[in-house]
């Protein structure tokens, strides 16, 4: 008797600003049958706030406690394609969680294609600093990336799936991710 293969419970996605997260995350869903959630969305939501402000006013620790408390409550449903935050990997709960609750998926982007990118949304604020008076100037904006990347890059690694995403459309990047689970065996529930 063939025995079945196993199901994801969750894809949480993790990247780098930019990278994709929240498109790649909604075509996932649509082709997995699977719900999907923005974690950045869901924390504006509770808070009534965007992200900026409210990163700005409770500072990284305490902002870093609501997010953790909103990944928990998520991770307890199974079905969902999850687009994380920039940083919600660097806290090591935060990886514990996502780790036993599904499949860690990271965006890989180069940092010139990101800083393209940042440079061009209104995403550009997230780097700003509250002792910033004037809007960054480009040189800066891309050392801010450059570092912020730098740093965050070994915990994104932690992944159990990554996808170089650089030159790739958004279908492209979603059938890498659905092709790369064969290498675990493994299949989103409504796929099989």
């Amino acid at each position: 008797m063939m025995q079945a293969a196993p199901t994801i419970a969750n894809f949480f996605l993790t990247g780098f600003t930019a990278c994709g997260k929240t498109s790649v995350g909604q075509l996932l869903a649509k082709l997995a049958k699977m719900d999907f959630v923005d974690l950045d969305e869901r924390l504006q939501q509770r808070s009534q706030k965007p992200i900026p402000i409210l990163f700005q006013e409770l500072g990284e620790e305490r902002y870093r406690f609501l997010e953790t408390e909103i990944l928990k409550e998520l991770a307890q449903k199974n079905g969902q394609v999850i687009a994380l935050g920039a940083g919600t990997i660097l806290v090591p709960l935060n990886r514990e969680i996502v780790q036993q609750h599904g499949m860690v998926v990271f965006l890989d982007l180069p940092t010139d294609e990101l800083f393209e990118r940042i440079r061009l949304s209104d995403k550009r604020i997230l780097f700003q600093l509250p002792a910033d008076v004037t809007p960054l100037e480009d040189a800066m904006l891309y050392r801010r990336v450059q570092v912020l990347y730098e740093l965050r890059h070994p915990y994104y690694q932690t992944a159990d799936i990554v996808v170089p995403v650089s030159k790739m459309t958004i279908a492209q990047v979603v059938q890498e991710i659905l092709f790369s689970l064969q290498k675990f065996r493994t299949y989103p529930a409504e796929t099989l």
